[in-house]
């Protein structure tokens, strides 16, 4: 594996363990909208790496 690769995973996973976090203190409200954020930022993430790899 790439050095970037194994960077990129290990900030996803630390933005993966402070969203949860953040939405287990939050009101509902926030934790919904938090966590449709996350997996927007996530899925945009992902696209822009595996576009920048090809």
């Amino acid at each position: 594996m790439n050095k970037k690769n194994i960077f990129f995973g290990l900030v996803v996973l630390v933005i993966a363990i402070m969203g949860f976090i953040i939405s287990r203190t939050q009101v509902e409200t926030f934790q919904v909208i938090f966590n449709i954020l996350a997996i927007l930022v996530i899925i945009l993430t992902s696209l822009l790496f595996f576009r920048k790899k090809s």
